[in-house]
């Protein structure tokens, strides 16, 4: 609890210092003293994750801020003040949290390692004009409006979301991947989907020294499907780079000749249902990562799946307050935060859940969606506060009450004959629930 304590502090001075030095600022003369609301009270508004009516999740906001003396303030004032902030405080905030909680604790791995899944996503947002100017319109047969993509890079084991991005629709997955290629930390394994695998890809991570897992198609290219043909089970190849492949690296400022390769491995994974999948993965030492430890190891991406669900369905990020791209990003960042806040205090609890699930036959973890609605309500005191140990404290005692027990193996099958729900969590124009 008091690693947990001076990480708290750490993120409160941050914002402090921001405050008194003017960073993040959109305008110059942003905040005056004339202000109605303050930097920070507009910061710690936005941390509330408004989902309500405007001038209901405002009100409600002001009572806890200021308390018997909150004064009376119309819907337009959050609206003008939220717009002098950068989401940018929100992104480097979150770096800061990840960064203390990572140094102060010693972090879950996989083999001494640390495991980072990253996916896509999209995210419904409002439609107004300036939204499609800038992420995008989607049209379809289902329908039409504002999109925008999201990509996370989010630590499977310990549930942290290191890396975010919020762009236009018409941004590719693996655009995103390029740019982030060389910014990741070295110290882990990154697991994608087949939509990331590209020889561009490879490349990249493996100039910048980062080690990967990505599955590909079984057709990707002739070296996979000979493998495939094969009866081996692991086969270390040479992937030569395409003119496709050199030309976009050159667009990326890096020349590469025409006998260029990369010395890469694949490894074939046997499904439950008998189907075969193949890894391209730069972990070529055998003995510290022999073929049977894979299959184990990409399935732990499903971690970003399950983080996507929680983001979308329990946080319901896709109810934006604001209806201009600088509110979607302030409200984007500002979920990505608390998600991570989220997840440190969950982390705290882990040895008293450990002790009670020994000797179970079903082991419990905690309720995030009871734990989140919990933690929202007290995040203005988490700020607020000098010393906040003693809301830390009866938070802890609450989330250990409420927990839910885990399935093993459990497994849903996708049924794509089945009509997916869209937009379950779309706000509707001028129709903000008020309770």
């Amino acid at each position: 609890m008091k690693t947990k304590i001076a990480i708290i502090k750490v993120l409160q001075a941050y914002l402090q210092d921001c405050i008194s030095s003017k960073r993040f600022l959109r305008s110059s003369g942003a905040f005056s003293r004339q202000a109605q609301l303050s930097y920070q009270a507009v910061v710690l508004y936005l941390l509330t994750l408004p989902k309500r009516s405007l001038a209901v999740s405002l009100d409600d906001f002001l009572e806890h801020y200021y308390g018997a003396t909150a004064p009376i303030m119309s819907k337009s004032s959050i609206s003008k003040a939220r717009y002098k902030l950068s989401h940018r405080l929100f992104i480097a905030w979150n770096q800061l949290l990840c960064n203390e909680a990572y140094a102060h604790s010693a972090p879950k791995t996989w083999k001494g390692d640390l495991l980072y899944g990253i996916d896509g996503s999209t995210g419904t947002i409002p439609d107004s004009p300036s939204t499609r100017a800038v992420f995008g319109l989607r049209k379809n047969q289902h329908d039409q409006g504002a999109l925008a993509r999201v990509l996370v890079c989010y630590d499977v084991l310990n549930h942290f979301c290191t890396r975010t991005a919020i762009v236009a629709y018409t941004t590719s997955e693996r655009a995103v991947a390029y740019k982030w290629a060389q910014r990741m930390d070295t110290s882990g394994i990154y697991i994608y989907d087949r939509g990331f695998a590209s020889f561009v890809h490879f490349w990249l991570l493996n100039g910048y020294n980062k080690s990967f897992v990505i599955r590909c198609k079984l057709g990707f290219n002739k070296e996979v499907k000979a493998f495939v043909d094969s009866n081996d089970q692991s086969r270390v190849v040479e992937l030569s780079a395409s003119h496709k492949a050199r030309k976009k690296l050159r667009e990326m400022g890096m020349n590469l000749g025409k006998t260029t390769t990369v010395t890469l491995r694949l490894v074939k994974v046997k499904l439950d249902d008998g189907s075969i999948e193949v890894l391209i993965t730069n972990l070529l030492d055998s003995e510290q990562y022999p073929d049977q430890c894979f299959k184990e190891l990409y399935f732990m991406r499903w971690g970003v799946e399950v983080f996507f669900d929680k983001f979308k369905n329990q946080m319901e990020v896709e109810i934006f307050s604001g209806r201009k791209p600088e509110a979607i990003k302030q409200e984007f960042y500002a979920s990505v935060f608390v998600y991570n806040l989220q997840s440190l205090l969950l982390a705290d609890c882990i040895p008293e859940i450990e002790k009670k699930n020994a000797g179970k036959d079903k082991p419990h973890q905690i309720n995030r969606n009871v734990s989140f609605g919990l933690l929202k309500v007290k995040i203005l005191q988490i700020f607020l506060l000098a010393d906040p140990s003693q809301v830390l404290k009866n938070l802890k005692i609450k989330f250990l009450k409420n927990t839910l027990a885990v399935v093993p193996n459990r497994h849903n099958p996708r049924n794509k004959n089945k009509k997916r729900q869209r937009d379950r969590f779309r706000q509707n124009t001028n129709f903000a629930r008020a309770a």
